[in-house]
């Protein structure tokens, strides 16, 4: 069908601006002027006709409202009994912000179950045209609208079965992860009616239920707005307000406090650009994935990667260590108190997060890998990067050094390779221990570039670095550097290259 193609960015701002027009023009004229539209815009006319009656809230039979509850207010106010409509009030439940929520019952005496009836707060909420979400399982939406004989205008809706956010939390003492779930399902809501270019225009916490199930549901009065940037901004920092409500109490951490001031921003360059922004990186916090912002160091990372690859880095026992560690002594003593096989680990996750791997879709399709110029420029700047880290921790600094080269020599850049290796060597021949693995390690690396290399002199430093891999690393963690130097060797029974 026309109206389940995806309309490209143009399209929607065109098909904006006819909608504004539309809302203006008598009932009379509207046909005659989709008639008149050009050729090229005839093809939006479907699209347009079926957001008009979106927009346009249908009379429905009141007796088809569903029956829940909701909690009285306490002081009832003095129109109870007072007739609107086909309604009578019976008892005031509370000030939404769009104007007075009322239990109400069928005025006839019929068995109808009782409904949510709201009055607006005044004549600017009465006046403003009904402008509904589209359907979706987290909207309870508006079910019948009316002008009562005294000109009133009034909006039912299903009373709406559960509790409040901050009720819910309390009740199962959710934690931060939780609460941050419990949302997640509202801002989809959310963009899905930003994609049919409505805003809901009325987000706040009196506005969202949590039934039994603990699902969340917003209340859509049909005070929304077409979508615009400024609608879709207050919709975006609407449910940034809710999130900040619900998380009061807890300790959010610091990806969600970059989450929340980003979203908060005054200044448009620095927020997100709607709801679906802010949901990814939400996402981002529930999947132990860092939020980009100065809080988001090589280490943050890398505590990050290790609870998302708990059994994946050299055994679940390790990654949970280096998460201990990480989370509860903070970066300085993970730096300073790695022993030699966690240190190997740790450079192998800064580097993945420093380069923005996902080291399981690398390992499983290497064919999405970045192409070989772009992927040089980010390795040279995180080299650079590395240089200046791990103050306090020059092996560690030595072991990132020794992985930088080896992407060096994967991308065919054999000789930054061998430079960056050699700067490793002479770091830890420095720092770490003659039996050090790392040391070993980029011994052994070193020495298989130099047996390949065409440079005067180079298997002779192949063989120099051989001897001392074989003389000074021993042990298990030194067998890789050790099956390393042993391929070396052989190459170097091989014909030197020409």
């Amino acid at each position: 069908m026309e109206s389940s193609r995806k309309l490209s960015a143009v399209e929607v701002r065109v098909l904006s601006r006819l909608l504004e027009k539309a809302q203006t023009m008598p009932a009379s004229e509207l046909e005659p002027w989709l008639d008149s539209l050009p050729a090229a815009q005839q093809v939006l006319v479907p699209r347009l006709r079926e957001r008009l009656s979106q927009i346009s809230v249908p009379v429905e039979d009141p007796t088809l409202i569903v029956p829940v509850k909701l909690t009285p207010k306490k002081n009832p106010d003095s129109r109870i009994g007072e007739r609107v409509g086909p309604f009578r009030l019976v008892q005031e439940l509370g000030e939404p912000g769009s104007g007075t929520l009322w239990l109400a019952e069928r005025a006839d005496g019929g068995k109808a179950p009782q409904v949510a009836l709201m009055l607006p707060a005044d004549e600017a909420s009465a006046e403003r045209q009904l402008v509904s979400l589209p359907e979706h399982p987290q909207v309870v939406r508006l079910k019948y609208a009316g002008v009562d004989d005294r000109g009133r205008t009034f909006r039912v809706m299903q009373k709406l079965e559960g509790v409040t956010l901050a009720e819910h939390v309390k009740r199962r003492h959710l934690n931060v992860a939780q609460r941050v779930q419990l949302l997640m399902p509202v801002l989809a809501a959310v963009v899905h009616a930003h994609g049919e270019m409505v805003a809901h225009g009325d987000i706040r916490p009196a506005n969202l239920r949590v039934d039994d199930e603990g699902r969340v549901f917003l209340l859509d009065w049909g005070m929304g707005r077409l979508l615009y940037p400024a609608t879709a901004t207050a919709d975006m920092q609407a449910l940034a307000r809710v999130l900040e409500q619900t998380l009061e109490g807890a300790s959010p951490g610091a990806d969600l406090k970059a989450v929340l001031q980003r979203a908060l921003q005054d200044d448009p360059r620095e927020r997100y650009s709607g709801v679906a922004p802010l949901k990814a990186d939400l996402q981002r916090v529930l999947d132990f994935r860092a939020v980009p912002g100065p809080h988001a160091t090589a280490f943050h990372r890398a505590s990050l990667f290790a609870r998302r690859h708990r059994v994946k880095l050299a055994g679940g026992t390790l990654a949970a260590l280096l998460l201990a560690t990480a989370l509860t002594s903070g970066v300085r003593h993970l730096q300073r108190g790695q022993k030699q096989t966690e240190r190997a680990s740790q450079a192998k996750v800064y580097l993945a997060q420093a380069l923005g791997e996902d080291v399981d879709a690398a390992a499983s399709a290497p064919a999405l890998a970045p192409d070989p110029a772009r992927l040089a420029t980010r390795l040279q700047r995180t080299l650079e990067q590395a240089r200046m880290s791990f103050d306090g921790e020059p092996v560690l600094r030595g072991q990132v050094l020794t992985e930088l080269a080896l992407r060096f020599r994967d991308i065919g850049q054999p000789e930054q390779a061998q430079s960056v290796l050699r700067e490793a060597v002479a770091l830890l021949q420095s720092t770490a221990a003659v039996s050090d693995p790392a040391l070993g390690h980029a011994r052994a690396e070193l020495a298989l570039l130099l047996v390949d290399s065409p440079g005067n002199g180079a298997r002779e430093q192949a063989r120099a670095l051989i001897d001392k891999v074989l003389a000074d690393c021993s042990g298990t963690r030194c067998e890789p550097a050790r099956q390393q130097a042993n391929r070396a060797q052989q190459k170097l029974l091989a014909p030197a290259p020409r």
